[in-house]
């Protein structure tokens, strides 16, 4: 995906670059104002003018810096570069934060240490962050009737070498792999902010569902600071706060799942997130059958096919979690699930005979921005 970039400012910022957004991840821009009439009937009265403070002028900028495993990229509006440059810092530093909590590629993030030290039966304390994720995990594992489930761990781990090697994991090894897999397997104690673990071996993922929960954390945090006119691009994990001044929405492009000359798909959101799921980038080939990276917590098996779900939800972590789980129940089951979730909107894309084949939820359409994109000059 690419950016329909806008005027920006560019600022030298310790340990951040101030870029045009969307080198890599969403199509990021914006729309124009939406044409009607002002409402009538009575208005509230306002203050005199000499004591009426005009709203300070704001300008855009632009930042991108690496964490997690990807680029983020940042677009905000603010009054001035001291400003940007605190409110990038609240972004980026926590970023880097969490990564330091979540990842399990990090021999000592605090996931990894829990993961290798804890003993079965006796609750371990965790930090509030980790707690937090780990605790929104089992309730999309719950509203998906398991088939999100961060416990996933060690058959994710056989996938990763399966990409590698190209050779399926062998069935064995996958069925005990199974068997430490189950969200009912890990209890929290929220008042004591604990995890305990009921089987030995159990391990933690959370790529899918940790970067929705980041998003959403500095979401707030930026709001706190009176920024409230941004878009976090975490390569594709997208969360709109509001849009730039005097504009309608953001607008994000979903690319097409095959190259075959068809063009994104244009959304204008505005206090949403979305996001992508699927086999474009991420799966492995073997003995002519393609397997996602997007397993089955069921069979363990990844998913076959060409296929992609776009989610868009109020919330970045139910958009990241919820789009993996849609994925696992496919077209028909997916639809009629994401139908039942207030504020939920989806895309799903699938190839049938070499042609792609799109079918959405009932408001998706309304989120749709038709009008032909038109770059804006730098």
């Amino acid at each position: 995906m690419t950016t329909v970039p806008a005027p920006r400012r560019l600022l030298d910022v310790k340990r951040c670059q101030w870029v045009a957004a969307g080198l890599l991840g969403a199509v990021v821009g914006f729309l124009g104002a939406v044409s009607g009439a002002e409402p009538h009937g009575p208005q509230k009265p306002t203050a005199p003018a000499e004591t009426a403070k005009p709203a300070p002028e704001l300008s855009r900028y632009e930042a991108r810096e690496f964490h997690m495993g990807q680029p983020i990229i940042l677009v905000l509006y603010a009054a001035d570069d001291e400003a940007a440059q605190a409110a990038s810092r609240v972004v980026f530093d926590r970023f880097a934060e969490l990564d330091r909590t979540f990842s399990d590629y990090k021999e000592e993030s605090e996931l990894s240490r829990l993961c290798r030290d804890y003993r079965v039966g006796e609750p371990v304390s965790i930090s509030s962050d980790l707690f937090q994720v780990l605790k929104e995990s089992q309730r999309v594992s719950e509203a998906t009737d398991g088939l999100f489930d961060v416990t996933l761990a060690p058959v994710i781990r056989l996938w990763r070498q399966a990409r590698r090697t190209r050779k399926l994991p062998d069935a064995e090894i996958l069925r005990q792999a199974l068997a430490r897999v189950g969200s009912e397997k890990m209890r929290l104690d929220e008042r004591n902010s604990t995890v305990t673990f009921s089987e030995p071996g159990m391990q933690l993922d959370l790529g899918g569902i940790g970067v929705g929960w980041t998003l959403d954390d500095v979401g707030r945090r930026l709001k706190d600071r009176g920024i409230h006119q941004f878009l976090i691009d975490a390569s594709g994990d997208i969360l709109c706060g509001d849009p730039p001044p005097g504009r309608s929405g953001w607008r994000v492009a979903v690319q097409p799942l095959l190259e075959d000359g068809s063009q994104p798909v244009l959304l204008s959101l505005r206090n949403r997130s979305v996001t992508t799921s699927g086999d474009a980038y991420r799966f492995v080939e073997i003995d002519g059958k393609r397997y996602s990276h997007i397993v089955d917590p069921k069979t363990g098996m990844g998913l076959t096919g060409r296929a992609s779900v776009t989610l868009v939800a109020s919330k970045a972590v139910d958009a990241d979690a919820f789009s993996k789980g849609v994925s696992v129940l496919g077209v028909e089951r997916g639809l009629k699930f994401v139908e039942s979730m207030p504020g939920f909107e989806c895309s799903f894309v699938v190839v049938v005979d070499g042609m792609p084949r799109r079918v959405v939820s009932r408001g998706f359409p309304e989120l749709e921005e038709h009008a032909t994109a038109t770059p804006v000059s730098q």
